[in-house]
This record gives structure tokens, sequence and C-alpha cells, in this order.
């Protein structure tokens, strides 16, 4: 019986990927599974370091500020004939193509992990009810019907303060608001950033664009004109755990939502043209090519294994997004916004 071939896998996700990968190795048994997670911080000086070394991963998660960093160096596999090949894979159900996603120029280098979970309003379900508020499940049939006004209705619902105006609950926190929210709001706004919606090869910026302001604006005004938000310097996990915040705006807190002590729910973000309602992925797991290390090794036998624990990562994570969905709680009654001072 010939020897396991070694597949190192590498992410900066911590025992999130436990399960899954242990799952895969089990279904694999040919294959030498090593699952090597490494802290965020330092985790992408470190992936370009052992490419160079020669001691890369077969398989490395990369966040998507990397991928044109990395990616035209040629340090992935070109997946293309492996999409195309997969029975199991159905490309067409991703919200944006992984030649866009997870690629360079529209070759898929990789395919989306996480985009399902970036930026999504994470809702304190007790809070919503004590303020008359319907948290819908997935299949809701206003679910995908949610807009900016909805969001704010049920955020100034869910704002208490105390006699001397000090606040006593935050209908949203935004202190922990991920870049991709601001991205996210631009597009369901009808709004871009640059002329070339890849972001790839832009040469004229969008800043200015009527939807761009629009889209900034909404954010800020949580803040400064309905005075029902936390502000940046707040502790909004803090606030959230304790349960003064009926709706938390941020990326990837599971790990935090799961020490709440109160019923919750992860919601889609709110549309408002409905130009675009999901956001583009922040990371994506790509292969390395066998020419990357520089000595001979078991794994120069070529990348097909590398793909089967990507193609299963990905399935995995979108898998999760049936386990518990949710939308913004619908506002029986319509209250008006407060105009702050």
């Amino acid at each position: 019986m010939a020897d396991p071939v070694p597949l190192r896998i590498a992410h900066w996700w911590g025992e999130a990927f436990d399960n899954p990968i242990g799952a895969f190795a089990e279904q694999h048994p040919h294959l030498e599974v090593s699952n090597e997670p490494s802290p965020w911080d330092g985790y992408h000086t470190k992936m370009p370091t052992q490419i160079a070394a020669g001691t890369a991963p077969d398989v490395f998660f990369m966040d998507a500020g990397q991928f044109m960093v990395l990616l035209p160096q040629g340090v992935a596999v070109d997946l293309t004939e492996y999409l195309n090949a997969d029975a199991e894979i159905e490309a067409d159900l991703w919200a944006i193509d992984p030649g866009l996603d997870a690629g360079v120029n529209g070759v898929p280098y990789g395919l989306p992990q996480w985009h399902p979970d970036s930026a999504n309003i994470w809702v304190n379900k007790d809070l919503a009810s004590e303020a008359g508020l319907e948290t819908p499940e997935w299949g809701h049939a206003d679910v995908m019907a949610w807009d900016w006004n909805d969001l704010l209705e049920a955020a100034v619902a869910t704002t208490k303060r105390k006699a001397d105006g000090a606040f006593e609950q935050w209908g949203i926190s935004l202190g922990r608001i991920h870049a991709s929210a601001q991205r996210d709001m631009v597009w369901t706004n009808g709004g871009e950033f640059f002329d070339d919606t890849t972001h790839q090869n832009p040469t004229v910026a969008r800043f200015t664009d009527p939807e761009f302001i629009e889209a900034w604006q909404y954010l800020v005004d949580f803040d400064l004109r309905h005075n029902v938000a936390t502000r940046p310097d707040d502790d909004s996990d803090g606030a959230y755990l304790s349960g003064k915040v009926a709706y938390t705006w941020g990326w990837n807190i599971y790990g935090r939502m799961k020490l709440a002590d109160f019923d919750w729910a992860s919601s889609r973000r709110p549309s408002s043209s409905g130009a675009r309602t999901s956001s583009a992925a922040t990371a994506g797991s790509s292969v390395r090519p066998p020419s990357i290390k520089t000595k001979p090794t078991r794994t120069s036998v070529g990348p097909r294994p590398g793909w089967k624990a990507t193609s299963s990562l990905s399935r995995w994570a979108r898998s999760r997004r049936t386990t518990r969905r949710a939308s913004f709680p619908r506002p029986r009654a319509k209250p008006k916004p407060k105009s702050g001072t």
C-alpha cells in the first residue's frame, strides 16, 4: 500500500476549520492532511516568506487584499479545468464568478470561502422582541425586500436613553464595522468605487458619484443624525455581550456571538436600489502549483489533492448559510427617525 500523500492546509481561523478539515481527512485516507492555523497578525507576512523559501503549504487561505500582490506572481494554480470538471461544484450558485471573486483578470486561482459572512447584521432577538419587532427566518416573504429604511427604523425603535440622555441601550453598533460594509452599501445603492468593477485595473475613481456619497452618508447618519449608534471608541463587543445592542454590524464575530446568553440571529445586509445584495469575497483558498517547492516532495504529484480540499472547504463554508439564516426584524409600527443634535 502506497504511503499517504502529504497535504498541508494553512489558514488564520484557529479551531474554526478543525471539523471540516478533520472530516476531509477521514474521507481521503490516502492523504496525510496537516491542519496549519496561524494567527491573523503576521499571516500575510509569513505566507510570502514561505512561498519565497519553497516551503509553502499546498492549500492556503488568502485575504482579498493580497490577491493582486501574490496571484500575478504565479503562486497559485489556475483552477478553471477543475471547476469545469468537478460535478459537485455548481459555480453558477456563487453571487460573483470565482474568476472575479478569487482570481485575476477572470482566471480563478481560488474559491471564495467567507463572502456570505461579510459584514452581516447580528440581531439580539430578545431586544427586538421587546420593541415589538419580528425576526422572520430565511424564507419569509419579506426577507429580500428589506432596505435601508427598514434597518434605520428598527435601530430607532430599539434605542433607549436614561433620564440624563446617556445611552441605556443602543439600536445599532458600528464600532467594529468592516470595510466590506461600506463597499456593500455603495454597491447596493447602484454605485461603484472605480470604472473597472473588478478593481484590478482602475483608471477613474467614482468617489464623488451621488450613489457613492449617499451610501456613506447613510452609515454616518446612524450616529450623527439619528443618534442610535455606538461610537467607534465604544466597546461594541462588550456592549453586545452585555445585551445592550439590538443590531451589531460587523464582520465574522461569530466566535463572540456564541458566548451570548440571549437569543440571536445573523441577518443579511440591507439593500437600497437592489443593484447588488451580496458582497465580494473577503477571503479565498488557493492551491499552490507543485513548482513552488524548491525540493521534490511527494506533493509534486500535482495539485488535484489540493483542489479536493479547496472545493470541500468552500462547499462547507457556503453550507453554513443554511444553518442559521434570518433577515432584518420587521417593525410592526414604523417610528419616525429621531433628529439628532
